[in-house]
């Protein structure tokens, strides 16, 4: 199951107008990072390996056997702290499974 905050909702809605076109949706992916792989967001179209969840009028999507591995998935955004700058605030997507990614 795939879950999303009201407070996510409008950001997640603000990404996917800004970066996609018609038919765009919110991926849930694997990326890197610093502490190594999680999850992340990005802006794609679904494909046929995908499991797609509405919320309102925004499409996420999600592979299907990454899903299954992760379990449960809940969205959420972080405001911040209003005078810090971009990456700095502390502002973002919290993107949560049930099963962390260990490579």
């Amino acid at each position: 199951m795939i879950t999303v905050s009201d407070g996510a909702l409008p950001h997640l809605a603000q990404l996917a107008a800004a970066e996609g076109g018609a038919g765009s949706a919110i991926r849930i992916a694997v990326m890197g990072g610093v502490t190594g792989p999680g999850l992340g967001l990005v802006v794609d179209s679904p494909g046929g390996a995908d499991e797609m969840v509405h919320f309102k009028d925004l499409a996420i999507i999600i592979d299907r056997q990454l899903h299954a591995y992760c379990r449960n998935i809940h969205i959420d955004f972080r405001e911040g702290e209003p005078e810090g700058c971009a990456g700095k605030s502390g502002a973002g997507f919290l993107i949560v499974p049930d099963q962390p990614i260990n490579v």
